[in-house]
């Protein structure tokens, strides 16, 4: 099967899914680091969320690897709920009302992140430079490697060896403060948690979303 040639990187993805780790990643694991900005925002900031800017970009350049990040809406919830002072976001943490996120008004907090996710479906599902990677798979050092190999195995971008992907893993990212956060086994301590604690029942999810990012169909 012949390999798909990039130049470039773009990631995009809501804060708080692991966008900083996915650059870091792709910026010093792999053989031969592409072209990529600014934390993974090359050609658009990494936070857009307007479907048709997201699709003009991904239509233009060809030459580029769309890598949208995931991160399941309970978990990710649990998380901005905690780190609300470091986002654009204006939310007073009800899960019944309105939250602003850059001028932008949605019903709930439900409600931007199915937007982000149905803007991601849809360049996901109608272009092949385009994939998706799971922020709850990738701080898992055990598997990480090997999920990232696999999502690869179509483009000509390979990783120095599983040793330097664990070693980035390890280091804490940086916010947009550049204060440090969590490292991969700290975030993957406190997914732990919250799977112990079934938060996944306290929210109503988007099934399309899940189905279709969890469960690849």
């Amino acid at each position: 099967m012949k390999s798909q040639t990039f130049k470039n990187i773009q990631i995009f993805g809501p804060f708080n899914c692991g966008t900083s780790l996915m650059a870091r990643i792709m910026r010093y694991g792999l053989i031969t680091p592409l072209h990529m900005k600014a934390a993974g925002g090359t050609h658009i900031c990494k936070y857009t969320i307007k479907p048709h800017v997201l699709e003009e970009n991904v239509r233009k350049h060809k030459d580029t690897l769309f890598i949208c990040m995931y991160r399941p809406m309970a978990y990710w919830i649990e998380s901005i709920s905690e780190n609300l002072a470091l986002n654009d976001l204006v939310w007073d943490k009800n899960l019944k009302s309105p939250c602003m996120f850059r001028s932008v008004k949605y019903d709930t907090i439900f409600h931007l992140h199915k937007a982000y996710y149905d803007a991601y479906r849809n360049i996901c599902s109608k272009f092949d430079n385009v994939i998706w990677i799971e922020y709850n798979i990738l701080i898992n050092k055990e598997i990480s490697y090997q999920y990232l190999t696999n999502k690869l195995y179509k483009t000509n971008l390979q990783f120095k060896s599983k040793e330097k992907v664990i070693s980035i893993l390890e280091k804490p990212s940086k916010n947009m403060n550049k204060e440090y956060g969590k490292n991969c086994d700290e975030a993957l301590t406190y997914l732990k948690v919250l799977k112990q604690k079934a938060i996944e029942n306290k929210y109503v999810f988007n099934r399309q979303t899940k189905v279709f990012f969890e469960l690849g169909l």
